[in-house]
């Protein structure tokens, strides 16, 4: 959502599927009060009983005005997720991989390994020496 969405009174989806209701809105921030309770005397106001939150640009981005518009914004940020440095497609391909197909010797590669002059070798860091 944005800034201009909000009215006083407005009831939205933020923070974990919580419903909020908008209390104040300002240049930049909104101020809303948690509906988590039954006795409706708490959401009488201002003064509220309730304590009123402030949401920042950020929060205001992350917040939905059903519940059905965050799950589809959750599940369309998993699909579109990155990695610093990778393009969503590849970390896509990398887990699907590691998933399609278990090591059969998982165990070994949980623990690094030593060599006398103290080195350190690390299991996914192997490579084949002639021998």
């Amino acid at each position: 959502m944005e800034l201009s969405d909000f009215h006083i009174g407005l009831e939205f989806v933020a923070r974990a599927g919580f419903r909020w209701r908008c209390t104040d809105v300002g240049t930049r921030t909104i101020l809303a009060i948690q509906l988590d309770r039954k006795d409706p005397n708490w959401y009488q106001g201002p003064p509220y009983i309730a304590k009123e939150v402030v949401f920042d640009e950020h929060e205001i981005a992350r917040c939905h005005l059903t519940n059905a518009a965050a799950v589809s914004a959750a599940s369309k940020e998993h699909q579109t997720m990155t990695h610093p440095g990778y393009p969503s497609e590849v970390v896509t391909r990398m887990l699907e991989a590691r998933h399609a197909q278990p090591y059969p010797n998982a165990g070994v590669l949980r623990f690094d390994r030593c060599r006398p002059d103290g080195e350190i070798l690390h299991p996914y860091a192997g490579r084949q020496e002639e021998g």
